[in-house]
């Protein structure tokens, strides 16, 4: 976590996971409706335990499972095996996961600080895993990418010590005559009094002369190796480098890009382990055939309002959305009287249901009037005419 890169990653993926509602679905003979009455909608989206946030508790484990490929929490039941809370554990490397050699289930140890074990059955224990050789444990990522991030701390090591100094002599002074040990020392020491942190004129005396060699960071491709560890570490973690602050090769289309394919590729991999594990850990049996978890992804698109309002006015024309459904998503209060749940169809925009109501009526073609044609009177006789 000392590398900036490395950090950086664990962030981005920890705190977008957290922001993102963790809702509790139950199915219907319609679909499904979010349902708030459960005890365990409050714990996954609002509060797990008296103690932390949801926000701070889905950080926290999602910072786990991104480093060491395995998250704990401890599932808290009442009598009635009804899960009251979750606790997350500080430590997840003091977390040992074996199995029992007669019963062959899942046995987790945990090392209290004291040294002493504690077991738990796996109905107690949320355990989230990442990509898994046995399905038991996840990879660490810091065991498998060690190379990878110890380079980068290298070069972060290595750029530190180059721009304090430590590195490379900034440059030499060149003297005609050998001044000894003791000669040079005290040149060396004149020199530094006199030029240390001013941008004053330096007069040399007695032939000398001054060579500058400090090797500049772009000779020693020290940016590109920095920029490089930099891409290669978000590779690992699988999120885009401007996402994490390298800019070199982005543009304004492949931002949109990338940001795109981060939440179908870097992030729903992820949220679907999470809601698995959740409902296989939470959820018993009977109520797994009613309900199960599910983030909401939506909360993602809240910085793009253009594309968000363009988006619903596709759905509320094609007649998937209704206003209210729109305001529910951005967290508004539905409209009165109910107005708000008809949804419209292109036809004239019309109510959905009064397409199916009323039956499609012919045109109907009024005939052409006929062309009357009256006689033409002959002109009078002049003569008639008094």
């Amino acid at each position: 976590m000392r590398t900036s890169a490395v950090y950086a990653c664990v962030r981005v993926l920890s705190e977008t996971v957290a922001q993102l509602p963790f809702i509790l679905y139950r199915r219907t003979a319609t679909g499904r409706e979010r349902f708030d009455d459960h005890v365990l909608y409050g714990i996954v989206h609002d509060q797990p335990n008296p103690e932390t946030t949801a926000y701070m508790f889905w950080e926290t484990l999602m910072a786990s499972l991104v480093l060491r490929g395995n998250a704990y929490a401890y599932v808290e039941r009442d009598r009635m095996k009804r899960v009251g809370a979750l606790w997350q554990f500080p430590d997840p490397s003091r977390m040992m996961v074996e199995r029992d050699k007669i019963t062959d289930a899942l046995v987790y140890t945990y090392r209290l600080p004291t040294g002493q074990p504690e077991k738990y059955t796996p109905k107690e224990i949320l355990h989230l895993r990442g990509l898994s050789g046995d399905g038991v444990k996840g990879y660490s990522v810091l065991e498998m990418a060690r190379n990878a991030i110890g380079l980068s701390a290298a070069a972060e090591d290595f750029g530190s010590r180059m721009f304090a100094g430590d590195a490379t002599p900034s440059g030499i002074l060149k003297h005609p005559r050998t001044l000894g040990p003791v000669g040079a020392e005290n040149l060396k020491k004149t020199w530094t009094d006199a030029h240390r942190g001013k941008r004053e004129v330096a007069v040399l005396e007695e032939g000398m002369d001054y060579q500058q060699i400090g090797i500049a960071p772009n000779d020693a491709q020290f940016l590109e190796t920095r920029i490089f560890q930099i891409g290669d570490i978000a590779r690992i973690f699988r999120v885009p480098p401007h996402l994490i602050g390298e800019l070199s090769k982005a543009t304004y289309s492949n931002i949109r890009e990338q940001s795109a394919e981060f939440v179908k590729y870097g992030l729903q991999p992820w949220l679907i382990r999470i809601a698995q594990q959740c409902n296989m850990a939470l959820l018993n049996e009977r109520e797994r055939r009613e309900f199960y978890f599910e983030h909401l992804t939506d909360a993602l698109m809240r910085g793009a309002q253009k594309e968000r309002y363009d988006g619903y006015a596709v759905g509320r024309q094609w007649g998937w959305l209704s206003a209210n459904d729109i305001r529910r998503t951005e967290n508004m209060e539905p409209l009165p009287d109910d107005q708000g749940n008809i949804y419209m169809v292109p036809v004239n925009m019309v109510p959905a249901d009064a397409v199916s109501r009323t039956p499609p009526v012919a045109p109907v073609v009024e005939p052409a009037p006929e062309l009357v044609t009256e006689p033409v009177s002959e002109p009078e006789d002049e003569d008639d005419v008094e």
